[in-house]
């Protein structure tokens, strides 16, 4: 039993005396001081782009009018897109961005409505007009229950 215990412990033990003679030999600690990292901006990354809506909050929502909502959300989708497109380094080989809005709802109840009003909007059918556009169409939009307890969030647009 000791002589395999010695055998397999001499194989990282020699490993470690060969790399230690290779460093005195070659002196390659004072070539690994001298590497320096570059910084580069990268080609081929997907742009993501993320905003978190609170519809109460929200002024120039009408809680009763279904399109107002959604021509809000609209608005802030296409701005997140556009900034997507601003960012990009290489606008040739540019993807198509990953968007994500989460919008908050407060309290929700069954009727596909909250205290507040709003009614929800199926994310797949307003995904419907940013095929093409983003990478994730059918999923833009995330529906948030949230409480009132300490939570604010702002529209990061």
């Amino acid at each position: 039993m000791a002589a395999t215990v010695a055998s397999v412990c001499l194989v990282p033990l020699t490993f470690v005396l060969i790399l230690f003679e290779l460093t005195q030999i070659f002196n390659i600690s004072s070539i690994l001081n001298r590497l320096r990292p570059t910084k580069i901006p990268l080609n081929s990354v997907r742009p993501v782009e993320y905003a978190e809506v609170v519809l109460k909050d929200e002024v120039d929502i009408d809680p009763n009018d279904q399109n107002s909502i959604l021509e809000h959300l609209d608005k802030v989708v296409r701005h997140l897109i556009d900034k997507s497109y601003q960012k990009a380094v290489n606008k040739s080989e540019l993807k198509l961005p990953l968007v994500r809005l989460k919008v908050f709802l407060l309290h929700l109840e069954r009727q596909n409505y909250d205290y507040s009003g709003f009614m929800t909007i199926n994310p797949q059918r307003f995904g419907q007009k940013y095929v093409g556009k983003v990478a994730n169409p059918q999923d833009i939009l995330i529906f948030s229950k949230a409480s009132n307890k300490g939570h604010n969030v702002e529209c990061q647009c």
